[in-house]
Formats: structure tokens, sequence, C-alpha cells
């Protein structure tokens, strides 16, 4: 669009030039995508094979089912954390009203 500054067009002219620019914007554009869209296609069907012999790799497999153990039993030990917290707050919390109850009664008696 600079050269568009540089010549005296008039508006029609300029309009042409513009939808011009336009149009070359568009298929640059298209042609990116499409040269973008072969790589993916070329990558995946470079690693694909490779893919399959992840998945059918006993060893790995082993491992993938071992790390989703552990992470399910350290997630029932926090979880258990978590409550044993949660029901000791709450135990303290009824404690101290039941305290404050009773301070409060002794209070009116005096």
């Amino acid at each position: 669009m600079y050269y568009l500054d540089c010549y005296d067009l008039n508006k029609k002219q300029t309009k042409r030039e513009k939808k011009n620019v336009d149009y070359d914007n568009e298929l640059l554009q298209l042609h990116y995508s499409l040269e973008n869209l072969q790589t993916l296609r070329e990558f995946k069907e470079a690693f694909e094979e490779s893919y399959q012999k992840s998945l059918n790799n006993e060893r790995l497999q082993n491992d993938l089912r071992e790390w989703r153990k552990w992470r399910k039993r350290e997630f029932e030990e926090i979880r258990g954390m978590i409550l044993f917290f949660r029901d000791f707050q709450e135990f303290s919390i009824q404690c101290n009203y039941n305290l404050s109850r009773k301070k409060s009664k002794i209070i009116q008696k005096q």
C-alpha cells in the first residue's frame, strides 16, 4: 500500500489497486496454510511408526501403569490428610463453641 501513496491515483484506481493487494494477501495466506498442512501431514507420517512402536512397547506400558498406581496412591494419601485436617478443624470449632457456652453460663450464674 506504500506505493499507492507515491503515485497520484484517483479513488477508482486506488480502490482497484487495494483489491489487487487484498487478493494477493489471500493467495499468500492460502499458500502458507496449505504449506503448513502439508508439513503436518509429513510430520504425522514420519512419526506414526514411532508412535505405534511406543504403544506396543511393553516396558513403557508397564512404566505407565506403575506411574498411574503411584499417582493414585499418592492422591489417596493427600485426600486422607485433607479429610483429617477438615475433621480436626470442625472438632476444634465445636470444642471452642462448647467452651464459650460453658463460660457464658458461668458468667450468667455469677
